[in-house]
């Protein structure tokens, strides 16, 4: 809801959602499509991302540790009963309002020390 709100504020038309079914339920990708797509238009890059991670993780010699964390995240659970409830707890209005006003911003100027920029603004 804080990527629909500013992209109608700054007339943004689309939005990247890091949401992959590796991670999230399907259910849970198409509440927060469903409210991104109401304002603009939504990009999942990670969609479909799958076991293939792990076959190219081994490839590339990443250490069985590494292997591990990404395991992790993939046995992630969500209990849609849970999570409406606790959506009803939450006004999400005000969390969004207190996360606009203290949000930050940095300008950059694309170019060949862009990267650079970008880590010795942060």
């Amino acid at each position: 809801m804080l990527l629909a709100k500013l992209s109608s504020q700054y007339n943004i038309k689309n939005i990247a959602l890091p949401l992959s079914t590796a991670i999230f339920p399907a259910w849970f990708i198409s509440d927060i499509v469903r409210d991104v797509a109401k304002v603009a238009t939504p990009w999942l890059p990670l969609m479909f991302m799958s076991d293939e991670l792990y076959t190219n993780a081994k490839t590339l010699g990443l250490k069985e540790a590494h292997l591990n964390e990404i395991d992790s995240t993939s046995r992630t659970s969500f209990d849609s009963d849970k999570y409406a409830q606790l959506m009803k707890t939450i006004d999400l209005e005000d969390v969004i309002g207190n996360a606009l006003k203290s949000m930050k911003t940095i300008d950059l100027e694309v170019g060949p020390n862009y990267l650079h920029d970008i880590l010795d603004s942060i």
